[in-house]
């Protein structure tokens, strides 16, 4: 235990982390995967909300770029790379510091070659305040195919629980519907229990967006059985997954701002489908499903999410002053201090919008002549 063990070759097929196993292993022997980065980073603290806009200075030089931005990638962990609508190549880190540290790196060691950074922005996510005034629908190109929803905001704490994977186990690991049964009923039990969702909610939940199996929005098949039969249709599994896939390409880009959509519950109330399956096939179905999705949210107070950042500014008792005024100037709020037992310094905890943030470290030490510290993370 605790030896570091370097394997050459796996560059080009491990991103960020792989669980490596032995070829000649025990035939029907399962290995056992350790749980994905991608699975712990990502979320809570290690949330990437800090973003810039990266283009070489030599548009020649764009092949080094996008390699070294690939090595950048697989190195560091909480990074996630993008290039967006206009063409551009965005980087995503958990703080200023963070992107520093890849920009330095992608300079000197992956590329070899000199960029151009834009200014740092933020992340913001979307959500919502109210149920959807009117029920929503939308009809596909071919107008054989009707969708209606509805949204309304998850339960307090719903949202935290299955980005923590407390309910990773209610489907498979690719987002499908064959998960272990045991997993499945603990997960409808924490649903029934904590969250107050009666029998019908908890076995009617279709998906989670946009990510498959931590996505902290839900999908809930809330359609209503025939009134003479008394018997519920089921939904075709292509367009079943059809309508999954609008769902979470709608809650990974909002209808506000485009930016991923955060604690919203979307009840499908009605699915009036073609009979034959080429008129309801994906390419119909997929964009109606986010055209629905999108008039549910809007109809429901939609809201902006703003990432906020903890502070813990430490300075001695003569700079509590400064703390406080650098806080304030930020649009931050101060939410406690205290004294260092055993010291003559000062502990100030606040918390600061994250666009408030840069800069923030420079303006503390000058503030305090280098005798204050601060610490920051995503809260």
């Amino acid at each position: 235990a605790g030896q570091i063990v370097l394997i050459e070759g796996l560059g080009e097929c491990v991103v960020k982390g792989a669980t490596v196993v032995s070829a000649s292993a025990v035939e029907g022997e399962e290995p056992y995967v350790f749980r994905p980065l991608a699975r712990s980073l990502g979320v809570g603290c290690t949330t990437p909300v800090v973003r810039v806009a990266i283009e070489p200075l030599k548009p020649s030089e764009l092949p080094k770029m996008v390699e070294g931005l690939r090595k950048c990638n697989s190195s560091y962990p909480a990074l996630q790379t993008r290039v967006e609508e206009s063409g551009e190549h965005a980087l995503f880190g958990t703080g200023e510091l963070y992107l520093d540290c890849v920009l330095y790196d992608l300079r000197e060691v992956y590329a070899e070659i000199e960029i151009k950074v834009s200014d740092p922005s933020v992340s913001f996510a979307e959500s919502l305040s109210e149920t959807s005034s009117v029920k929503c629908f939308a009809e596909s190109a071919n107008s054989r195919n009707k969708l209606t929803l509805i949204a309304e905001p998850l339960e307090e704490g719903l949202a935290e629980a299955i980005e923590s994977g407390q309910l990773s186990g209610y489907f498979s690991s690719d987002g499908g519907a064959g998960g272990d049964d045991s997993l499945r009923r603990a997960a409808q039990n924490l649903l029934r229990q904590k969250f107050d969702w009666d029998l019908l909610a908890a076995k009617s939940l279709m998906a989670f967006g946009p990510d498959a199996s931590i996505g902290p929005n839900v999908l809930l098949d809330d359609i209503l059985p025939d009134p003479v039969t008394g018997v519920k249709p089921p939904l075709p599994p292509a367009a079943r997954d059809a309508i999954i896939q609008g769902f979470q390409w709608a809650t990974r880009e909002g209808p506000l701002a485009d930016e991923p959509v955060r604690a919203v519950k979307l009840r499908l109330l009605g699915a009036d489908l073609a009979d034959d399956a080429f008129s309801r096939a994906g390419a119909q179905l997929i964009p109606a499903a986010r055209r629905a999705c999108y008039s549910a949210i809007l109809t429901a107070q939609p809201r902006l999410l703003e990432p906020v950042f903890a502070l813990e500014l430490s300075c001695p008792a003569s700079c509590l002053e400064a703390a406080y005024r650098l806080v304030a100037t930020r649009r931050g709020v101060v939410v406690s201090d205290g004294v260092l037992p055993g010291t003559a310094g000062c502990v100030v905890s606040a918390v600061v919008p994250v666009l408030e943030s840069f800069g923030l470290e420079t303006d503390w030490r000058v503030a305090t002549q280098g005798l204050g510290f601060v610490q920051q993370w995503f809260e």
